[in-house]
C-alpha cells in the first residue's frame, strides 16, 4: 500500500491484497500538530504485520500529501505501506475541472484543487474586493479549509464571492483542532464565520459526510471489509464508522477529554452519538467536555463488545482506549 491520492480502487494499493482494513484518524490519534504520539507508529505496524490494511483518513486539509508522508515517517510509519485520504481530496471532488475556486486553506487544499483541474484563486490580488462582481472574474466555488491566516479581509472576500453566486464548500466542520499545547480554532470555526456572513448553508466534504465516505469506499473494493474506524471524535469519526457500517474504536485525546482527566483511573464514555452539528449552531449538552464518567477496566479502558447494539444506552463506541496502541492491542487480542 502507498500513501496516495488515488480515487480508482484498482489503482489504490489497499485493494491489492488485504481483505480487512482499519480506517484511522490522524490528528489526536497518530500525532498532535505533526508531533508523533507514543506508540502510534508501532500500532500501525502491528496491524500491517497482521495482514490488515491501513487507510489513514484526516479532516485536516492543510498538509500536502508529501508533507503527510514526512509526518508519517517521523511517526515511524512507512508511507509506502498505507493509504491516505484527506478532506482536501473530498472537497476537490465537489468542484469541476476549470472552475475558478477561491481557496482559504493551506498547501494540501491548493494541491488537491489543482490536481482536480480547478483554477485556484487566492484572496488578495487574484480576488480583489472590487472585482468579484465582474462576470469575467466570477468565482465558481469558495472552499474553506484550515486557514491559519484567516482574517476580516479574507472573510469579506469569501462572503462577497458566495453572495455573488459561488458555491460554499467546507473541508470539514470541526470547530477545534488539537495541538500539544491545547485546542485551537478549527476549520469549522472559519466555515461558520463565512456561512454566517454570506447567509448560506455550506456543503461539507470531510468526515462524516458523503463526499469523503465515497472516497473511502472507492479505496476499499468490495472484498475488503473495514474492521474498525479509530478516531477521537464521536461526531466525526464515530458517525463515519456508522455510515461505513464498521465498529468504532474511540481514542481519548485532548479533543474529548480535558487535560485534568487524562491518565486518570476512570474513563469517559458518551452514551449516545451526537448528530453532526449545523454550522454556526451552539454546542449541545452532549459535546466533548460534558461527558459522563464510567469506571474503567483494569487495563484503563472501557470495553464494548464488537457487534453490540450501537443505538442503545451503550452508545456507538465498540472499543474505547487511551491511545491507538492500546486500542490495537485490545482488538488484536480479542480477535485471536
Amino acid at each position: 500500500m502507498a500513501c496516495s491520492t488515488h480515487t480508482n480502487p484498482k489503482a489504490s494499493p489497499i485493494g491489492a491484497g488485504p481483505r480487512k482494513a482499519w480506517v484511522i484518524d490522524l490528528d489526536g490519534v497518530v500525532w498532535l500538530s505533526g508531533e508523533p504520539i507514543a506508540g502510534a507508529g508501532e500500532a500501525v505496524q502491528r496491524l500491517l504485520n497482521a495482514g490488515i490494511g491501513v487507510l489513514l483518513c484526516s479532516n485536516n486539509s492543510s498538509p500536502s500529501h508529501s508533507q503527510y508522508a514526512d509526518r508519517l515517517l517521523r511517526a515511524g510509519i512507512d508511507p509506502a505501506r498505507v493509504d491516505l485520504v484527506s478532506s482536501a481530496d473530498s472537497a476537490a471532488s465537489l468542484v469541476q475541472p476549470g472552475d475558478r475556486v477561491l481557496a482559504l486553506g493551506g498547501d494540501g487544499l491548493y494541491e488537491a484543487l489543482e490536481k482536480r483541474g480547478a483554477r485556484v484563486i487566492l484572496p488578495g490580488l487574484q480576488a480583489p474586493l472590487d472585482g468579484l462582481s465582474d462576470p469575467e472574474n466570477a468565482i465558481d466555488a469558495v472552499v474553506v479549509g484550515f486557514d491559519q491566516d484567516f482574517n476580516f479581509y479574507r472573510l469579506t472576500v469569501a462572503q462577497r464571492a458566495v453572495r455573488a453566486g459561488a458555491k460554499l464548500i467546507g473541508t470539514n466542520e470541526d470547530v477545534t483542532h488539537p495541538t500539544p499545547s491545547g485546542l485551537v480554532p478549527g476549520t469549522g470555526a472559519v466555515l461558520a464565520a463565512v456561512a454566517a456572513a454570506s447567509e448560506t448553508t455550506p456543503v461539507v466534504a470531510g468526515k462524516p459526510h458523503e463526499p469523503i465516505v465515497d472516497l473511502i469506499r472507492a479505496r476499499l473494493p468490495e472484498h475488503c471489509q473495514v474492521e474498525m474506524v479509530a478516531g477521537d471524535r464521536l461526531a466525526t469519526d464515530g458517525k463515519l464508522a456508522e455510515r461505513i457500517g464498521a465498529p468504532f474504536g474511540f481514542v481519548r485525546s485532548e479533543v474529548n477529554c480535558p487535560p485534568s482527566w487524562q491518565g486518570s483511573a476512570e474513563t469517559q464514555h458518551i452514551g449516545s452519538r451526537p448528530d453532526s452539528r449545523h454550522i454556526g449552531s451552539r454546542p449541545s449538552e452532549s459535546q466533548p467536555g460534558d461527558q459522563r464518567r464510567l469506571p474503567a477496566d483494569p487495563a484503563g479502558s472501557t470495553v464494548h463488545p464488537l457487534g453490540s447494539d450501537r443505538s442503545g444506552a451503550g452508545g456507538p463506541i465498540d472499543l474505547e482506549a487511551p491511545s491507538l496502541a492500546v486500542l490495537v492491542e485490545m482488538a488484536l487480542s480479542r480477535a485471536s
